[in-house]
């Protein structure tokens, strides 16, 4: 019925090599770019570390923001409390969330929570730790604390990019 038809491959963003096989972009992107529509839920996801407060849900009402259901994020690494776990989890279930570990931070109390440069610190630490290639925070300050005491990439959503390591040589 048609035996005429033409198939026309578009694309909004192509990287270079992918030119190939696109017939119509809009901008030639070098490198990784990640979109916030499918950051949580296409292949890469299993590699992510991810912060919950900001990212996964709203700071000020506990709404959610994204919702990682088709694959599971390596890690949610968040600065709540150890004792909050319970409720955390609650909510992640849900909302369907998934996640293969939850890191909660290992102060007693919210109290007891270091200022945004320490629970950077933390996170760094568990973000290597767990070996994920990408974390995702909310915080712009800790965003910069996790980058620079980790040497690894981080996306700030906030800032708008990716904080990557300084190139080697």
């Amino acid at each position: 019925a048609y035996t005429t038809a033409r198939v026309t491959r578009a694309s909004g963003n192509a990287h270079p090599t992918a030119l190939p096989w696109v017939d119509v972009y809009h901008a030639q992107l070098l490198g990784f770019h990640y979109l916030e529509w499918n950051l949580f839920n296409a292949g890469h996801a299993e590699t992510l570390a991810t912060d919950l407060d900001g990212i996964l849900c709203d700071e000020r009402t506990g709404a959610p923001l994204q919702l990682p259901r088709r694959r599971p994020v390596l890690a949610i690494v968040t600065a709540r409390p150890a004792k909050a776990r319970g409720d955390t989890e609650a909510w992640l279930a849900q909302w369907g969330i998934r996640y293969q570990r939850l890191v909660m931070g290992p102060w007693p109390t919210w109290n007891d929570m270091p200022d945004a440069e320490g629970i950077g610190q933390w996170k760094a630490r568990e973000y290597l730790r767990l070996g994920a290639a990408l974390f995702v925070e909310s915080d712009p300050v800790q965003a910069r604390v996790i980058q620079a005491c980790s040497g690894r990439p981080v996306l700030c959503p906030a800032l708008g990019h990716v904080l990557a390591p300084a190139p080697a040589g």
